[in-house]
């Protein structure tokens, strides 16, 4: 369970409850963005063509 399906589980009783959950949320995507870049300069590491793979990833 992430922090943000955790504290979406809790009634918000403030604006800052808001606040965080915009952040946590945030975070999350930026987490899975890193994850995912990751993962295609892992690809390109051990390709043949790692420029091919890196201008395809930049398109997409």
């Amino acid at each position: 369970m992430t922090a943000a399906s955790a504290l979406a589980k809790r009634p918000a009783t403030c604006g800052c409850a808001s606040v965080v959950h915009h952040a946590i949320d945030g975070l999350d995507a930026l987490r899975r963005r890193l994850r995912d870049a990751c993962r295609i300069v892992s690809r390109a590491r051990s390709a043949r063509n790692p420029r091919a793979i890196l201008r395809q990833a930049v398109r997409d």
